[in-house]
Parts: structure tokens; C-alpha cells; sequence
């Protein structure tokens, strides 16, 4: 209770005091300001040509001059939005209409009214379609509009005529009847979105390893390893891990061969395969016949797999994609190679040409010396009877 007075100015003419009860306090609750629905993209943009013809002969009305020629189209799903433009004031009669050229204007189809909205405030341009000297129209003219907009279902553009009703502000005064005809719709070409120049990527160089310790070269082409890497070649001797395995895989190519553990790492010693074809040349050993030579990737299956290439300067050089062991191997050979593992890409030298066997040459060698000492004696002879 609240202890109230007041002065009743009415029959008592007095003052009154009472207490005031206040009780069901209820806070009204706080509606958000309504927002206006964003527009949909339209489906389709494009052009109608409308004319506006009497409503009982196949004649332009007498408004249709006032209307530009051609209407604005936008396709939203199964509705279509036309926008009219309308000039705005009439040339002919500046102060006429200045609440709108057109008010009401109304389209009826399918048994529904649509009307427009209109709009005299931003006043586009529009080109005056025909000659008309009693509103002060010419033909090419940029004169200022009124915008009608009218939404309406996408199946009344086929429709032939629509009939049409505005209050003319301008002259008449008037509701005037007539009928819209809508001809020559013409869509815009859809237009893909621009896109972005690709930037140009930045390219891993090409790289070129040598192990000295084999001389096993490889080139590895641009973009082929994405980060650092550092050739490894292991050669696989006999009795080491692996090579008596790959003896057998090998045994019924050729017997003579070098076996070596080729691989890539990175800086943190993980092995790393090329992401593309590199090229690899193996020395080829003085005692290989290069024109029997083959390169065998040995696989972890217990297969083998071989690798075409060519010989050029002391090397066959091979295509690889990956990767793990390889053998250079002379095919067909019979006699397994005396120190497997250490290739020699010097050519060997030529040895001296036989001229017959050991005896013989022994036998040569002992004649002239006979024949040397026989002439020492002679000569010996001859000075002791010079001095007698």
C-alpha cells in the first residue's frame, strides 16, 4: 500500500486521502522492429517489349506513349517481376501528376489483381518510343520516369493480352481500361562469374645426385621432390643381407651382377619417394659386356622386374619410379662376379697381343744366349793374338 492523496475537483471538492494497491505486474515483452525480406537473386534477367492497347480495338491506348518501350524482366522461380517506366512528369504538363504520371495500376489474371508499386523518387532515364506533340514528346528523347513494378505468376507471360487498369493523373483525371500486350521476351545471356587469374605456383627445382662412393648418378626433374632430399646407395655384397635372395630371383637372368639399396631422405631421415619418373645411370664395370646389360627393380614379393634403358658413355642410364633395390645385371652370363658391389667405369686397357706360347718363347730366349757368348769368346781370341 502506498499512502496517496489528492484533491477530488469534482462534487467533493476536497481533499481525499487513500492508499494506493498496485499488484499483477506484467512487463509487456519487446518486439523486434519488423525487417525487410532481402531480395532474391533472380533466376533470370531479360527484356519484354509492352504495349498498352484500347480496351476494345487492336489500337495502342492513348497512355501507351508515355511508356518506354521495352520492360525489365527478372524470373524468380514461378513468379516474374516487371518493371514499367513511365515518363515522369509529362513534358507537355510539368505540373501535373507529381504524386505519380499513374496511380493504381492493376493487372488482372487468371481471375486475380495484381497491382503495382510505384516509385517517383529515384527517376531513372527512359527513351521516349514515338512522337507525341500533345504531351510534349519526341522520339529518342532521355526524359525522367515513374517506376511500376508489378509481380505476377512466371504463366502470364504467355498470355496474349492482359487486362489493364490505372487512374491517369495527367489530363484525364480518370480511371482508363485497357489491355497490356507482351511480345518479344528476350532473356540475357547467362554470364558465368568472373573467376580469378591462377596465380602461377611456385616450382620445386629440378635436382641432380652423385654417390661418389658408386658413382650412381640420378637427375630428378621439376616438382619431383617437394623438400630437400639426400641420395642413399647401400651396395649389397656377397653374404650380406639380401644378396643370396636376390641371387636366386636373378639366377635364371644372369649370374653376374651388383645388387644396391637406392632410396631418398629427407632432413629427418625419413625416406622419401619422388613424386614422378627420375632418371638413374649406373657406371657400367670394365668387365660388363655393356650390350647384355639390364637393370632388375627386386621386389619385396621375391619378383623381379626389368627396366629398359640405353648405354651411353660408360653408363646404362634407366627411367625409375620408385625406389628400393636394383641390380645391374649382365644377361646371360655364366660366372657370378668376382668382387660384387664395386663398379670401375674406367675402360680397361688393352692387354698385349700373343705371339705363342711360354716354350717357345723360352726356348728363343736361350738361342741368344748362346749365340751372345760364343761372339764374346771369339772376340777374346783375337786381342790375345794381337799382343803376342
Amino acid at each position: 500500500m502506498l499512502p496517496t492523496t489528492a484533491f477530488v475537483n469534482v462534487v467533493m471538492g476536497m481533499n481525499v486521502n487513500f492508499r494506493m494497491a498496485l499488484s499483477d505486474l506484467a512487463w509487456e515483452e519487446t518486439k523486434p522492429e519488423p525487417q525487410p525480406e532481402p531480395e532474391t537473386p533472380a533466376d533470370k534477367l531479360g527484356t519484354v517489349t509492352a504495349t498498352m492497347m484500347q480496351e476494345t480495338q487492336d489500337q495502342p491506348s492513348m497512355c501507351d506513349v508515355m511508356f518506354a518501350e521495352k520492360a525489365d524482366v527478372a524470373l524468380h522461380g514461378d513468379k516474374v517481376t516487371l518493371k514499367f517506366y513511365v515518363a515522369f512528369p509529362v513534358p507537355a504538363f510539368p505540373d501535373m501528376g507529381t504524386d505519380g504520371t499513374l496511380k493504381d495500376f492493376k493487372v488482372t489474371y487468371n481471375g486475380e489483381t495484381y497491382t503495382a508499386t510505384s516509385d517517383i523518387d529515384s527517376k531513372p532515364l527512359m527513351t521516349v518510343k514515338a512522337d507525341n506533340p500533345g504531351f510534349g514528346l519526341k522520339k529518342g528523347d532521355q526524359i525522367p520516369s515513374q517506376v511500376l513494378t508489378l509481380t505476377l505468376p512466371k504463366a502470364a507471360l504467355e498470355e496474349s493480352m492482359l487486362p489493364t487498369t490505372a487512374f491517369v493523373n495527367v489530363v484525364m483525371g480518370m480511371n482508363v481500361n485497357f489491355r497490356m500486350a507482351l511480345s518479344d521476351l528476350v532473356w540475357d545471356e547467362t554470364k558465368p562469374e568472373p573467376q580469378p587469374e591462377p596465380q602461377p605456383q611456385p616450382e620445386d627445382p629440378a635436382m641432380d645426385f652423385v654417390d661418389e662412393a658408386t658413382g650412381i648418378k640420378v637427375h630428378a626433374d621439376k616438382n619431383v621432390f617437394t623438400e630437400k632430399v639426400t641420395l642413399v646407395v647401400t651396395p649389397i655384397a656377397q653374404g650380406e643381407n639380401g644378396y643370396d635372395a636376390a641371387a636366386k630371383i636373378l639366377e635364371s637372368v644372369g649370374k653376374k651382377f651388383q645388387l644396391f639399396d637406392i632410396h631418398f631422405v629427407n632432413e629427418n631421415g625419413e625416406e622419401v619417394q619422388p613424386n614422378g619418373k627420375v632418371t638413374v645411370s649406373y657406371p657400367i664395370p670394365a668387365d660388363y659386356d655393356a650390350a647384355k646389360l639390364a637393370v632388375y627393380r627386386i621386389n619385396e614379393d621375391g619378383t623381379k622386374t626389368k627396366i629398359n634403358g640405353s648405354v651411353e658413355d660408360h653408363y646404362l642410364t634407366v627411367v625409375q619410379k620408385s625406389f628400393s633395390t636394383y641390380a645391374l645385371v649382365e644377361e646371360g652370363s655364366t660366372a657370378p662376379d668376382t668382387v660384387p658391389g664395386t663398379p670401375d667405369t674406367t675402360p680397361a686397357a688393352p692387354s698385349a697381343p700373343q705371339t705363342g706360347d711360354t716354350t717357345a718363347m723360352t726356348a728363343l730366349v736361350s738361342l741368344l744366349l748362346v749365340t751372345g757368348a760364343a761372339m764374346a769368346v771369339l772376340v777374346l781370341g783375337k786381342k790375345r793374338s794381337s799382343v803376342k
